[in-house]
């Protein structure tokens, strides 16, 4: 049976060696639809990275995640938001949010509209693609920028740091993302 001790001294072990092996590594950051994940952040003006960090945080690159909310898919999208995406886009009939391309088509330029709402602040669009705009709005500072520290709900102020964290390991692991064609 393992105790704390025996974590320490396997985290002690273990650490060092994710830092050498990189295909270890990208086996805890997968990096699943690459081609049309790719596409659909090219098409949107979107860093590959963001968007594989986005995914990585509300499916783990799972299609079929469904959250307690009703969120749905690989960008885990709310099925009003993905029909005012689909809407926008003359996409018309039923969505299948569990589709791979669809789901990335729209959730990117959910993404792109509130990177563009927020004047590309990084930090506000992604609470605002978590925890809603109006809440943004709630706790934007004066300045019309938010922080990490004035983020109201922990759940959203946990996914923004997560995803940024996930965005540079997947910089760091895939540098060949940038070079991809789509």
């Amino acid at each position: 049976m393992l105790n704390r001790r025996h974590g320490f001294w396997l985290g002690l072990c273990v650490l060092p060696l994710l830092t050498l092996f990189p295909s270890f590594q990208r086996c805890l950051y997968p990096l699943a639809y690459r081609s049309e994940l790719v596409r659909q952040a090219r098409s949107n003006q979107l860093d590959p990275y963001l968007v594989a960090a986005v995914v990585y945080q509300e499916s783990r690159f799972s299609p079929r995640a469904v959250s307690p909310v009703g969120a749905v898919g690989l960008m885990q999208l709310m099925p009003g938001t993905a029909d005012e995406m689909a809407r926008r886009q003359g996409l018309n009939g039923p969505l299948n949010l569990a589709t791979p391309d669809l789901n990335l088509r729209l959730g990117t330029s959910y993404l792109r509209t509130l990177l563009d709402r927020y004047e590309g602040d990084l930090v506000s669009s992604l609470a605002a693609y978590n925890g809603g705009p109006a809440n943004v709005e709630r706790w934007c500072g004066s300045d019309g920028r938010l922080s990490l520290d004035e983020i109201g709900y922990p759940e959203t102020r946990a996914f923004v740091s997560s995803v940024l964290v996930h965005r540079e390991q997947y910089r760091n692991l895939y540098p060949e993302l940038v070079l991809a064609r789509p």
